[in-house]
């Protein structure tokens, strides 16, 4: 069974508890393999250092599921650049045997 976007977000921010502060973003899309997409974006503290983190909950027609996580320092947020971006349209899932 597939979960909302919602239900993701619910996920993300009971397990990263006391470690988060706030939701920047949560969006759903569908990307160019014609796979459902979430991303959401969250910011954080650990340790009293500022952090953010990236998740991508990707899943195809066939059932398939991944997540990709992304984390750092606030600080250093502008180096990932749209890597993550670039990556999560990368990903693919291997053929099934």
């Amino acid at each position: 069974k597939l979960p909302t976007l919602e239900h993701f977000q619910d996920d993300l921010r009971a397990s990263l508890r006391k470690y988060f502060k706030q939701l920047v973003e949560a969006r759903q899309y569908q990307d160019d393999h014609q796979r459902r997409v979430y991303r959401v974006v969250i910011d954080g503290e650990a340790s009293e250092v500022p952090i953010y983190w990236i998740y991508y909950w990707i899943a195809d027609s066939e059932g398939r599921q991944a997540v990709l996580a992304f984390t750092g320092e606030q600080k250093l947020a502008d180096r990932l650049s749209g890597a993550d971006v670039e990556l999560a349209a990368g990903f693919e899932f291997t053929a099934r045997k």
